[in-house]
């Protein structure tokens, strides 16, 4: 995973909530779709906060890449 895609694709979110500057957490599903599970965040509040650079993708340790060693 680049750079330029780890805030992209499938998976759960957390987001920094635009309105009241609290994180909530979002999946997005492979067609795009969203579920947001705490109620209070709507699609367009996601799609806001993602283009702001508000909502980051949670990622296990054990999918990261291994770095090579230096």
């Amino acid at each position: 995973m680049t750079k330029s895609d780890a805030n992209s694709g499938p998976g759960w979110y957390e987001v920094i909530h635009p309105r009241n500057a609290t994180t909530r957490i979002a999946y997005v599903q492979e067609n795009g779709d969203l579920y947001l599970p705490e109620g209070d965040l709507t699609p367009e509040e996601f799609a806001f906060a993602a283009a702001r650079g508000n909502a980051h993708r949670l990622v296990r340790a054990d999918e990261q890449p291994a770095t090579p060693a230096a």
